[in-house]
């Protein structure tokens, strides 16, 4: 028994459920290596009960069909990347006949694989390769991305971050940035050790949007000067206290000749 995803523009996103014909060799429920199909012993009856269950074990189709030439039954209306379980049972036609039961699993199409990656009939992708490098020295961090879809197809991205931590308070902030634009440099709050978390919300045409987010860890720098002005500080004050002190002593002895000048000139000379 087999099952294959597929779609087109008649069916939609649907599975083909089949089977080979009746043989005498049995075989055993499983995978088939590289093809995604799930294999297993072909139905000797031709009256069956199927019950297709999606999400939250919802019941997708439950009916009863006969087999005939053709290829198997086709499962119409199924969803992007939904992994559906599919189960079957004989309905006993003859005397004496014991009812077969057999289930198997498939996972559904993405609608990338059916439309193409980045196309507009599928719900937006998140940004890529989100990383934070941090600059401790001017409390800053330098957020960059990659694109997930061609920037065409996106409206605009919003960077927003903010704390993790109560300790930290109530601080959020955000940026408005256009499709082109794969980086930016943000501003933290410096005073304190925070957790941080970076979120990139891109919103395509539609207004939909997609989200991805990093978390990290942000400590202040603790200034410290370099050796060369530990050692060249504390000589500029020195050699500045001694040039002031020179000069009030050069001041002070200025004065004193001036003084001295003037007591020999009030005296003038001796008659002799």
């Amino acid at each position: 028994m087999s099952v294959r995803s597929r779609f087109n523009s008649d069916d939609g996103l649907s599975a083909l459920f089949s089977w080979p014909s009746i043989t005498s060799t049995p075989r055993t429920l499983g995978p088939v290596p590289d093809s995604g199909l799930q294999m297993g012993n072909p139905p000797t009856a031709c009256k069956f009960h199927i019950i297709l269950e999606g999400k939250n074990e919802s019941i997708v189709v439950d009916r009863v069909f006969e087999k005939d030439e053709s290829e198997g039954i086709l499962l119409r209306d199924l969803e992007y990347s939904t992994e559906y379980i599919l189960k079957m049972r004989t309905i006993v036609t003859e005397e004496g006949a014991s009812p077969g039961t057999l289930e198997t699993s498939f996972r559904s199409l993405s609608c990338p694989e059916v439309h193409g990656k980045g196309s507009l009939e599928c719900e937006p992708e998140p940004v890529e390769n989100l990383t934070v490098i941090l600059h401790p020295g001017n409390s800053s961090a330098f957020v960059s991305w990659t694109h997930a879809v061609d920037p065409s197809n996106v409206l605009i991205y919003q960077l927003v971050y903010s704390t993790l931590d109560q300790g930290c308070g109530d601080f959020q902030s955000s940026v408005y940035l256009n499709p082109t634009k794969m980086n930016t440099t943000i501003s933290l709050p410096g005073s304190r050790e925070c957790d941080f978390q970076v979120q990139v919300i891109s919103f395509d045409p539609f207004g939909r949007e997609a989200e991805t987010s990093s978390s990290f860890h942000f400590a202040p720098s603790t200034q410290t000067l370099p050796l060369f002005w530990v050692v060249l500080g504390p000589a500029t004050v020195l050699l500045f206290l001694c040039t002031v002190l020179q000069c009030v002593r050069c001041c002070c002895l200025r004065g004193s000749r001036k003084k001295v000048g003037e007591l020999a000139k009030t005296r003038g000379p001796e008659n002799v």
